[in-house]
């Protein structure tokens, strides 16, 4: 039997062919996504910084081992505005649908590939900022843990996209899996510890980790049709986990005012 040469998505494109219809909604989703995200972002600059006053403020620290003493000192690096980093990763979700939009040649080219690197730069560092507003609303102000998170939501991200992007097989999906789940035992170590969170707090951490955690659970659900359903999924993921995201921090940090 002579093989045909044809890969598996092939194949699974002749099943499930690609439409104008699919593509046509796909970029329209890209099109109201990055309007909504834009108009979202500055109006969540413009009510923090209207609003908010010194609600959301908070400050960070960093420790250093002392030669004097065998207790670490403490550095304060400053105050900031957790409100700020919703209305960043806000932007940066618009700016990633605003490039998709602009190159919509090479991106289709990449679906029918069955990949996205622009999902995969946008992610790198918008779930970096999520997690570490996740972080800091759960009380973890040391600089060198919110790097550790930063980190971890990296090396997660970056092990989706060398399973998806370079073919590295599923092995590498099932290992992007111990940064993601190491992030959120760090979460929950650091709200054991914490005395009290506010119940907006627990509302963001039940709900974030069962949205990224359907991430995870995506390419599985879509595999066996055309990357353009994964591309849906996506989307619609990102843009309510954002949102909520933000919104959810909004009022509950100006509900404490």
């Amino acid at each position: 039997m002579i093989a045909s040469g044809r890969s598996d998505s092939e194949k699974v494109h002749e099943l499930h062919p690609w439409t104008d219809v699919l593509s046509r909604n796909l970029y329209r989703m890209h099109g109201v996504l990055t309007v909504a995200h834009l108009v979202t972002s500055l109006l969540m600059f413009a009510l923090v910084a209207t609003q908010f006053g010194d609600a959301g403020k908070v400050q960070l620290f960093d420790t250093y081992a002392s030669r004097k003493s065998s207790v670490p000192e403490i550095i304060r690096l400053g105050v900031f505005q957790v409100g700020y980093l919703c209305a960043a990763f806000l932007l940066m979700a618009a700016t990633d649908h605003a490039v998709v939009l602009l190159c919509r040649t090479s991106h289709t080219n990449y679906l029918r590939n069955g990949e996205n690197p622009y999902r995969w730069a946008e992610y790198a560092v918008s779930l970096s900022t999520m997690n570490v507003l996740i972080m800091v609303l759960c009380g973890v102000l040391e600089l060198g843990t919110l790097l550790l998170g930063v980190l971890l939501s990296m090396t997660c991200i970056a092990c989706g996209w060398l399973h998806e992007s370079v073919g590295m097989g599923p092995d590498m999906g099932r290992v992007g899996w111990i940064p993601y789940v190491t992030y959120w035992i760090l979460v929950f170590v650091n709200v054991s510890r914490a005395d009290s969170l506010p119940s907006f707090v627990w509302v963001i951490i039940i709900i974030l980790f069962v949205l990224q955690t359907a991430f995870g659970v995506v390419p599985w659900m879509f595999k066996a049709h055309p990357y353009i359903y994964t591309e849906f999924a996506f989307c619609a993921l990102s843009a309510v986990s954002k949102q909520l995201l933000a919104w959810i921090t909004f009022f509950g940090v100006l509900s404490m005012k």
